[in-house]
């Protein structure tokens, strides 16, 4: 699968070094999530059988954010780091890019 979206082929490939955010959790959050930061923008993964709810964006700073899927490309909309709930429905994961307006 090839993702060209916002830099994700990159991060993909190993061509970009990545900071690793303190966000991820096992085994106490549902769904189990994994955050990274590269530059100003984070790559949240969300990874559940099936998961019908919200999911929390962790890590963010005090502005408005674009959250797209970089696999489907499905747009999200907006959030802000006090606004940073996502309603969504997935099985087995869901990979999104948020990136500063």
């Amino acid at each position: 699968m090839t993702i060209r979206y916002g830099g994700s082929q990159e991060l993909l490939e190993g061509r970009t070094r990545p900071k690793f955010a303190s966000h991820s959790t096992i085994g106490f959050d549902r769904p189990e999530t994994h955050a990274i930061r590269k530059d100003q923008t984070m790559y949240y993964a969300f990874f559940a059988k099936h998961w019908k709810g919200t999911v929390e964006l962790r890590g963010l700073k005090d502005r408005k954010y674009s959250v797209v899927d970089y696999v489907t490309g499905k747009n999200y909309g907006t959030v802000s780091r006090y606004s940073a709930h996502l309603p969504v429905d997935f099985d087995g994961n869901l990979l999104v890019e948020v990136r500063p307006q």
